[in-house]
C-alpha cells in the first residue's frame, strides 16, 4: 500500500509523470504477543492484541464468546489506529477470581472476521498493595461495626394512672435496639476450593 510515481520519458521534453495510490484490500489478521498471561489477585494487568486489515476493521474485546468488554469500572480499553493497523490494549484493574479465564480480541471488516484468544491465569499470589488495602478496609469496617455495637433502651411512653384507678401503660412502647458484631471474615484471603 502506498503512493507510487510513474514517470514516462522518450528523450523529448517534457517527461510525463503520474502519481498512483495503491490500496490492497485484505481481511483482518491478528497477532497476539502473549497468549498466556499470569496475574496475582488484586494486581493490574494488561492484555495486548494487534490487528491488520483494509478496509479498516471494527475491533473489540469480548469474554465468554459474546460478552463485549467496554470502558468502565475496572476495565480500560485503548485502541491505537494507523492506516491499516490497530493496536488493542485491555487493562484490568484489581484482578479478581472472576477475571481469570479466556479473553478474545475480535476484528471484522467487509471481507471477513477473525479472533484471537488470551488466557489469563491465577499465579497463586496476592498483590501486596491490594492485600494491604483489603486489610485496611476490613479494619475500618470492624471499627465502624464496633462503634455501632451498643445496646440502648428507650421508653417512648411513661406509665400513667388510668382514671379507673388501675396502673397501666397507655399506648406504651418499649424499644430495645441491639447490634453486635460477632466476627469478620476476610474472604479475599481464601481461595475457592481450599
Amino acid at each position: 500500500m502506498g503512493a507510487y510515481l510513474c514517470i514516462a520519458s522518450n528523450g523529448v521534453s517534457p517527461a510525463v509523470s503520474r502519481r498512483i495510490t495503491l490500496q490492497v484490500h485484505f481481511p483482518p489478521m491478528i497477532w497476539i504477543p502473549n497468549q498466556l498471561v499470569g496475574a496475582n489477585l488484586g494486581a493490574n494487568i494488561t492484555l495486548e492484541c494487534n490487528t491488520e486489515a483494509y478496509p479498516e476493521s471494527i475491533n473489540y474485546w469480548s469474554r465468554h464468546e459474546s460478552q463485549m468488554i467496554s470502558n468502565g469500572g475496572r476495565y480500560h480499553v485503548i485502541f491505537t489506529v494507523t492506516t491499516y493497523k490497530i493496536f488493542m490494549v485491555l487493562t484490568i484493574h484489581q484482578v479478581s477470581y472472576n477475571d481469570f479465564g479466556i479473553y478474545t480480541c475480535n476484528a471484522r471488516n467487509s471481507l471477513s472476521s477473525t479472533t484471537g484468544t488470551i488466557r489469563l491465569y491465577d499465579k497463586g499470589g496476592i498483590d501486596p498493595d491490594y492485600e494491604k488495602e483489603q486489610i485496611r478496609k476490613a479494619m475500618q469496617k470492624e471499627e465502624e461495626e464496633d462503634a455501632a455495637a451498643k445496646i440502648s433502651v428507650k421508653v417512648l411512653k411513661k406509665e400513667e394512672v388510668i382514671d379507673s384507678g388501675k396502673l397501666g401503660i397507655q399506648s406504651g412502647v418499649l424499644e430495645i435496639m441491639v447490634s453486635v458484631s460477632i466476627a469478620l471474615i476476610m474472604p479475599f484471603l481464601f481461595r475457592p476450593g481450599t
